[in-house]
């Protein structure tokens, strides 16, 4: 197996789709992110964004932000590669994050995949009650009458909601114990960093097995 292998699973991932937790979009604004490379990984261009692969005794990851630019929260696009002899344990929860802030370390939260889950619940319920809302407008002086398009609306935001959960239940990464030579992709929701007067740096790391790969990030305003 080769880290090409880990790039194609990464693209095809990025092609099945995106949530609307993602951010990021054309024309929207927003931050571009890079790698700050250490000595055990290599960083690549694809498509403008940068693609990072580290390598360790036992694993090999290649990451790439999940759009062009962040509008909201960092998302990460993680391929894992298990290139031991024996079985890894991938969990989210021990992934970690951690942003420079005056000098000082403030941790970001990663987000498990339960976690994602009840904040799409949560997102979508609001949504959709925004576009009931929307179905009931002003009728001058007569107080509020109903819209006839507010029950479409409604519909149509419980359609995307339920898109979003499938798109989430099938590109999230989730806990998985990988066999050798086994490949694993998925996507990593991190903490906003806080904003800063400069570009925003902060870390990220994930272990697989006994590995531990550290990725360290730049976002910063898109140039125009």
């Amino acid at each position: 197996m080769s880290v090409r292998v880990v790039v194609i699973v990464l693209l095809a991932l990025l092609t099945a789709g995106c949530l609307t937790t993602s951010g990021g979009g054309i024309g929207g604004g927003g931050d571009a992110i890079s790698f700050q490379p250490t000595p055990y990984q290599q960083t690549m261009l694809r498509d403008g964004d940068t693609i990072v692969t580290s390598r360790a005794k036992n694993s090999v990851l290649t990451v790439r932000p999940a759009t062009h630019l962040v509008t909201d929260r960092p998302v990460f696009v993680v391929g894992i590669q298990n290139v031991s002899r024996t079985r890894l344990d991938f969990r989210v929860s021990e992934a970690t994050a951690s942003q420079i802030v005056e000098g000082s370390s403030k941790p970001l939260r990663v987000y498990t995949y339960d976690e994602i889950v009840v904040q799409e619940r949560n997102e979508g319920m609001g949504r959709t009650l925004v576009a009931s809302v929307l179905g009931v407008s002003a009728n001058n002086q007569n107080g509020l009458v109903l819209d006839t398009g507010g029950g479409e609306a409604a519909a149509a935001a419980a359609e995307a909601n339920q898109k979003n959960m499938e798109e989430l239940e099938q590109l999230a990464l989730k806990d998985r114990t990988l066999m050798p030579g086994e490949n694993y992709a998925g996507k990593l929701y991190v903490e906003s960093p806080a904003e800063s007067k400069g570009p925003k740096n902060y870390s990220f790391r994930v272990k697989v097995g006994p590995d531990v790969h550290e990725f360290q990030v730049i976002q910063s305003p898109a140039v125009r």
